[in-house]
């Protein structure tokens, strides 16, 4: 009897398993979630090849760059976009500026530039990662913004580390984007619905152009740098996504490619926190129905809009891992939109 009920039960874990690999198979995403993408796991040989890369010294490079006080209309503001513009261009992206004027409170009218980056301009399909890249004005001239500087610098440390691995999807329908925002801070900024105004001018843009709806998803990287720095899932719409990142992070953990063993605590928690909000520059495009993941702690971090948020607190061993996470979801993503071997049909 032992035996056989020992064989019913691996036979009903046997069907659970098959089933959730079959609804994996495919996801949805686009806006209204009407596009059906693949997802196939990266081969442990590719997970191997991708995990083992990295350029620590572009990150603190990066971040000593963009690391200083930059308010919107200020000549360290003009600085640090001018930095980004070049940086990404010089690693072969194409940029453009979308470039508007604003009245915010206190610092009178104010010209904006927010910086979308792309592979491959005019592609059918992007995934589209962001962060925003002015800082605060406040009591504290001086102020840094550290957690807000790091999100920047991590995306262009991920074209930097995955150049030439992404050098096929400039041929490609699916590509991808990187949007650094500006018009998000500081509290003063904040004028009701109108804020932020760079993602939230961005967003109604494109609506009318119709260009959000080559938006797969978009995912937002926000006060990312302390060695406490913890992700969940916010939004029940892309848990499946979001549990990407757990995976990848497991897989990288027990092939020993992390700096840091979080266990039992991660960088990405599975359990989902789906009555949290932050509003922010993904807001905007969520209430244009566009699915977001947005990667920010779930309560804002300790130094958050304090003189102590600035270079002394960045922990860049935890930044890494955190980047090698998702610069390895970017190339599952970007790999299983090509993968003409995955005939599951979508739920």
């Amino acid at each position: 009897m032992a035996g056989s009920s020992n064989f019913i039960t691996f036979f009903i874990l046997s069907i659970s398993v098959c089933v959730k690999q079959c609804l994996c198979a495919n996801f949805l995403v686009g806006r209204h979630f009407q596009v059906t993408h693949p997802v196939d796991d990266l081969s442990e040989k590719q997970l191997s090849k991708y995990g083992k890369l990295e350029n620590m010294t572009h990150l603190r490079d990066a971040v000593k760059n963009i690391l200083i006080p930059r308010v919107a209309g200020t000549k360290g503001h003009v600085r640090v976009r001018d930095y980004i513009s070049h940086s990404i261009q010089d690693m072969g992206w194409s940029f453009e500026w979308d470039e508007f004027y604003q009245c915010p409170a206190i610092l009178g009218i104010v010209h904006f530039h927010t910086i979308i980056a792309t592979l491959k301009p005019h592609a059918d399909r992007y995934l589209v990662l962001t962060c925003h890249y002015d800082s605060r004005f406040g009591e504290h001239t001086t102020f840094l913004g550290a957690i807000h500087a790091v999100p920047c610098a991590m995306l262009l440390n991920i074209a930097k580390v995955l150049q030439n691995e992404l050098q096929q999807f400039r041929r490609k329908e699916l590509s991808l984007m990187f949007i650094f925002f500006d018009g998000h801070e500081p509290p003063q900024f904040y004028d009701g619905d109108r804020f932020p105004f760079g993602a939230r001018n961005l967003a109604r843009r494109w609506a009318e152009y119709g260009t959000l709806n080559k938006l797969d998803m978009l995912i937002s990287l926000d006060m990312i740098g302390l060695d406490d720095t913890t992700f969940r899932s916010f939004f029940a719409n892309t848990n499946e996504w979001f549990d990407r990142f757990t995976a990848l992070e497991e897989r990288l953990s027990f092939a020993n490619k992390l700096y840091r063993c979080r266990k039992p605590k991660h960088y990405f928690e599975p359990d989902p926190l789906h009555d949290y909000f932050f509003k922010g520059d993904h807001t905007p495009f969520k209430e244009q129905s566009v699915p977001i993941l947005h990667l920010t702690p779930e309560r804002h971090p300790r130094v958050w809009h304090t003189k102590e948020d600035n270079e002394s607190k960045i922990d860049y061993e935890a930044t890494e891992d955190i980047s090698r996470i998702i610069r390895l979801f970017i190339m599952e993503y970007l790999l299983s939109g090509i993968n003409k071997k995955n005939k599951c049909k979508a739920r």
